[in-house]
């Protein structure tokens, strides 16, 4: 028999549970999953007011700084595949924001600009984006958070290289 089952206080023995709020707290999935629901949250609030769901202003980042654009680049920018893009897109076309063009050297690929309107509300966007962040106080913090959350996506982008 075990020393535990010789003792006759056998409960000073119990592991005492971790609490649920203390245990997920410690985990880096849960705080990232967390943190991005938060912040969704904040955005979406004021991205009703231009229709606008968070993934689909996500694209107009993504537009930012090249348009056009591929599908599969706004994939890769976005982690995003195309059976996620292609509706939102489409959307987006439908409301006159972007315009989706077949490539001349391949017409199996699509690239995507923004339209006049598109570009009007990039604009509005990156503005209310803005605004946002000063709501949040981050301050000089936002620059340590988005330096880790940025190593921290390298480091993952570097352990899928590997897996490839």
């Amino acid at each position: 028999m075990s020393p535990l089952h010789q003792s006759k206080n056998v409960s000073q023995f119990k592991v005492k549970p971790i609490e649920e709020s203390d245990f997920l707290n410690q985990r880096l999935d849960f705080l990232l999953h967390a943190a991005s629901r938060h912040v969704t949250r904040i955005f979406k609030s004021h991205l009703e007011e231009h229709d606008l769901t968070y993934t689909q202003y996500l694209v107009f980042l993504a537009l930012n700084t090249e348009s056009p654009s591929s599908v599969e680049e706004i994939g890769e920018k976005l982690y995003l595949d195309s059976g996620t893009l292609t509706p939102l897109l489409k959307r987006l076309e439908a409301k006159n924001f972007i315009r989706r063009i077949r490539a001349l050297e391949d017409e199996r690929k699509l690239d995507i600009s923004l339209t006049d309107s598109g570009k009007k509300l990039r604009l509005i966007l990156f503005n209310l984006s803005n605004e946002i962040y000063e709501q949040l106080s981050l301050g000089p913090s936002l620059q340590t958070i988005n330096m880790l959350l940025s190593k921290l996506i390298s480091i993952f982008q570097h352990n899928a290289a590997k897996d490839v």
